[in-house]
C-alpha cells in the first residue's frame, strides 16, 4: 500500500491508510460509519466481458447496503470518462425519491463538468401493461391511453430537469419505452458509456429503479463503471459493535 500511495503523497494529496480484517463489505461499511466518509470507490471484483459479470459479491453488497455513494470502477478503463449515463425515474409526488433523482443528475453533471464529458440522461417507461389490454379493448382505445402515460413521463422528466441546471454541460435527454432492466444496459452499450450513475432504491410496483435482484439483472449486463446512489434517508443494516457505537456517541 505504501508503494501505491507514495506518488499521491509526493503530489501533495493527503492520504491515510487502513488495513481491515474481516468480511470486506462489512468492514468497509463500518469504516464509513466510523469516519463519516462521503464516497466509497473500489475496483470491480467480478469478471468483465460476455462470460461473467463485472460486479461480484462485495460490489453488490456495498451497492445495496452502504449508506454513501459507491463507485465501482472497471479495471480497464480510459484515462477519463467521455460518456456518462444517468438513469433516473422522476416521481414528483414522492419527495424522497425526487431528491434522489436530483442527486443522480447532479453527481453525473458534476462528473461530466470535471471530465468535459457527454452526459446522457435516461428515463424509461413501460407501456406493456396498457398494451396488454388490447385483448379486452380495441387497439384504437388503448393507443390514447399509451400516449397519455408517455406524456405523463415526459412531464415528470421535464420537472426534474428544471431543478438541475445543465446549461454548461453537453447533454442529451432520452425517454425510452421498455423495461429498465433491458433498456439501460442496451443504452449504455449503444453509447459506449464509461460510467452509469443510478439509484439502488425502488418504489414498490414501479419499474425503473433498481434494488436487489433487479439491480443485479442490470449489473450483470453492463460492462462499464457504475456509481450507485441512495436517498439521504437511507439507513444501512450494518451496525458498529456496542463499544464503537458508544465511543462514536
Amino acid at each position: 500500500m505504501e508503494t501505491l500511495i507514495t506518488p499521491l503523497r509526493d503530489a501533495g494529496v493527503e492520504v491515510q491508510t487502513r488495513i481491515l480484517r474481516g468480511t470486506p463489505f462489512l468492514e468497509i461499511i463500518r469504516e464509513v460509519l466510523r469516519n463519516q466518509h462521503d464516497l466509497v470507490m473500489m475496483t470491480a471484483d467480478g469478471e468483465s466481458g460476455l462470460t461473467g459479470a463485472l460486479f461480484g459479491s462485495t460490489s453488490i453488497h456495498l451497492m445495496r447496503k452502504c449508506p454513501v455513494p459507491v463507485w465501482v470502477i472497471k479495471p480497464v478503463h480510459a484515462k477519463f470518462y467521455a460518456r456518462i449515463v444517468a438513469a433516473v425515474d422522476p416521481y414528483p409526488s414522492d419527495r424522497e425519491l425526487d431528491a434522489l433523482n436530483i442527486k443522480i443528475v447532479e453527481l453525473a453533471a458534476s462528473l461530466a463538468r470535471a471530465e468535459r464529458s457527454e452526459l446522457y440522461i435516461v428515463h424509461t417507461w413501460n407501456a406493456s401493461r396498457i398494451s396488454s389490454l388490447g385483448t379486452r379493448f380495441s387497439r384504437g382505445n388503448t393507443e390514447p391511453m399509451v400516449s397519455d402515460v408517455e406524456q405523463e413521463h415526459v412531464s415528470r422528466l421535464n420537472k426534474l430537469l428544471q431543478q438541475c441546471p445543465l446549461d454548461d454541460v453537453r447533454h442529451q435527454v432520452h425517454l425510452l419505452e421498455g423495461d429498465a432492466n433491458d433498456v439501460i444496459p442496451a443504452m449504455a452499450k449503444r453509447k459506449r458509456a464509461d460510467v452509469i450513475v443510478m439509484g439502488t432504491v425502488c418504489r414498490t410496483g414501479v419499474a425503473g429503479f433498481f434494488i436487489g435482484n433487479a439491480a443485479e439483472r442490470v449489473l450483470r449486463q453492463v460492462d462499464c463503471s457504475v456509481l450507485t446512489v441512495k436517498p439521504d434517508t437511507f439507513l444501512t443494516p450494518v451496525k458498529l459493535d456496542q463499544f464503537e457505537s458508544a465511543h462514536a456517541a
